[in-house]
């Protein structure tokens, strides 16, 4: 969720691919037994080759480059010392991580050929939009509605942030779309560097439906008022 997102969270999952072999330990060898060095490249792993006066060193052919071979190998995973089996892990998703952030978490994935470690595991998180929230780098957005008179008037309002509700002064003649920054109400930085802002934007709402006392009242204003907005496009 967004909020998981921003405080961090520890998340179950089911992994599928290949995990280390339980009989085996990842060996290959039948268990009592142990790979054996190989005779062919003397646990190298490779072996030389000679083309006239030059001399190449390729994977060995009998061990495959391991440097061991299996004389017995494991029935359950017929010496691959790994086998296709879904993992329940648990992994730590950090404070502050964007949609499509991934995280590294080493030893985690697909085990590797015998006698080897195994690999890492690269998850990509997505985060749920929020109803109401939005994120940019840092910062987090939020538009707030305010009617017309809290706009011409000034007021003072809650706003809501993702520790809490704070209040916010509104001046008086605000106008759509101007902005408010709040500062470390954001989202954690990476490193525990502190916090972005949230970045309220005023957004004032016209009513759809006027009763008739308030178009009388709306009327009367219209009479009052003696600045044109428009003035600057008759030159």
């Amino acid at each position: 969720s967004f909020e998981e997102a921003l405080e961090g969270v520890t998340v179950p999952l089911t992994v599928s691919g290949k995990s280390v072999c339980p009989s085996c330990k990842g060996s290959g060898a039948k268990a009592g037994t142990l790979p054996k060095t190989c005779p062919t490249c003397n646990g190298r792993g490779t072996v030389s080759q000679n083309q006239g006066p030059f001399a190449f060193s390729r994977p060995c052919p009998a061990c495959g480059g391991r440097g061991t071979v299996i004389e017995e190998p494991c029935p359950t995973c017929r010496g691959m010392g790994a086998v296709e089996k879904p993992r329940n892990i648990k992994v730590k998703i950090p404070a502050g991580i964007k949609d499509g952030g991934k995280v590294r978490f080493p030893g985690k994935g697909e085990a590797g050929p015998p006698g080897s470690a195994p690999g890492d595991l690269l998850v990509k998180v997505h985060v749920r939009p929020h109803k109401f929230f939005r994120r940019k780098n840092g910062d987090i957005l939020l538009d707030l509605p305010l009617t017309f008179p809290e706009a011409a008037l000034g007021t003072s309002v809650e706003v809501p942030t993702v520790n809490g509700k704070v209040k916010l002064k509104i001046p008086a003649g605000t106008t759509d779309g101007r902005k408010f920054r709040l500062r470390g109400k954001g989202a954690p930085k990476p490193k525990g560097k502190g916090h972005g802002d949230m970045i309220v934007t005023a957004r004032v709402v016209v009513p759809k439906k006027l009763s008739a006392k308030e178009k009388e009242l709306i009327k009367k204003l219209q009479e009052l008022e003696k600045e044109n907005p428009r003035a600057f496009l008759q030159n």
